[in-house]
Order: structure tokens, then C-alpha cells, then sequence
């Protein structure tokens, strides 16, 4: 994931194989479907063919640690309008700082979801344009994940997400993205952390202008 790969390729399985049949994360009710019917799904998970990752979400065996798997259930766990966000929104985007089994994803208000083991959620307003797609998934843009991690994550991953960020080849930006998060600091509702992270933004500073392009 933390080089856009896309999805991990699994070997072919033959006709009938659960992973056939759901080769990525699925609803209960979209594997009940792909397999026939409720008794395949459930023998399909009693041999652990498929594993329940979170509540209506069920996983390959044998991709329940891809992160760009997992990422695809967080999303179809949070339901509609939500966003991979921070950590796991800078992943997606290239930073291998980032990378972890640990999925971060923020819902709308009047979304209710409750944090599950390797599910962080966080409600907030989800705006569209702040939404990219990565590897087929909604993720936030660069400028806002990169924001959040620096108000909320531990210092060391916040420092070395920012590093990383500025150098992916594929940001045409470059210092430009220092401007970009400034400014997101300043407008940030939450102003929790935002203290904590201009200072990290001074620290890891690089020389010359860091004025947006025009």
C-alpha cells in the first residue's frame, strides 16, 4: 500500500473456493451472495476459508494482513460518505512511515461507529473535495491527512510522515505542501494539537520559500 501497488495478488483458486468467490473484502451479505447461500458462508468461515475482520465484514484467509484489504473493509464497515483518514490516508499515498495493520477512518456526524480492535474512527465533516481516490478507495488528499497526523499523532511519526510526504516523487507541490498544511492548521476547527504541530512544521522546515504556486 505504501506504494499505490494496489491489492496484493493471491494465487488462483480453483471453482467453489471461498476466495474465488470473494477475493476482497465483502459485506456478510455481498460473500453470502458470491458463495450461494448461508450455509456456504458459514462453512466458509468455520473452516476459515474467510475470516469476520470487523462486524459485517468478512476477509480472505489469506489476505487478512494486506493493509489495502483491510482498508477496503474499514470502508465498507463505516458505511457510506466515510474516508480513510491520517495514518492509514498517508499510507495509501506513499508514506511507508505510516504503513500499519492499524486502519483510520473518519465518518460524517451523524455517523455512530464504534472503535473496533485495528479500527480507529473518528467522526468529522467529510468534504468531497478533500476526497481522493487511491488503489479504488476513498482516502483523504494529501495536505489533510498529513494535517491530522501532525495534531494527533505520536511525534515521531508525525515528523517522519512529513518528511516522507514532501519527497514522494509523484508531489508536483513540493515546498509548496508547507503552505498547504499551514493553512490547514489555521483553519482547523479542533484546535487540539495544532500548537504541537507548527512547531513541527518549523522544525522540519525546509530552506527557501514555501509560498503555495501559483
Amino acid at each position: 500500500m505504501s506504494e499505490r501497488s494496489g491489492r496484493v495478488s493471491q494465487p488462483s483458486h480453483g471453482p467453489g473456493d471461498p476466495r474465488e468467490a470473494a477475493p476482497a473484502a465483502s459485506t456478510v451479505r455481498q460473500a453470502r451472495d458470491r458463495l450461494g447461500g448461508q450455509d456456504r458462508l458459514l462453512a466458509a468461515l468455520d473452516t476459515g476459508s474467510l475470516v469476520r475482520l470487523w462486524p459485517g465484514v468478512v476477509v480472505p484467509a489469506d489476505s487478512v494482513h494486506d493493509p489495502v484489504t483491510r482498508a477496503e473493509a474499514a470502508l465498507l464497515r463505516a458505511g457510506s460518505g466515510a474516508v480513510l483518514s491520517g495514518p492509514t490516508a498517508l499510507a495509501m499515498h506513499g508514506c511507508r512511515a505510516a504503513d500499519s495493520r492499524v486502519v483510520h477512518v473518519t465518518v460524517p456526524y451523524h455517523r455512530q461507529l464504534r472503535r473496533e480492535p485495528g479500527l480507529v474512527v473518528r467522526q468529522g465533516r467529510v468534504r468531497e473535495r478533500e476526497v481522493v481516490e487511491l488503489d479504488g478507495l476513498r482516502a483523504q488528499v494529501l495536505d489533510v491527512a498529513l494535517t491530522e497526523v501532525l495534531c494527533t499523532a505520536e511525534e515521531q511519526l508525525a515528523v517522519a510522515c512529513l518528511r516522507q510526504a514532501t519527497a514522494l516523487p509523484d508531489v508536483e507541490l513540493g515546498r509548496g505542501l508547507w503552505a498547504m498544511v499551514e493553512q490547514r492548521i489555521a483553519r482547523r476547527s479542533d484546535r487540539r494539537g495544532t500548537r504541537r504541530a507548527r512547531s513541527l512544521l518549523e522544525a522540519v522546515r525546509p530552506s527557501g520559500p514555501t509560498a503555495l504556486p501559483a
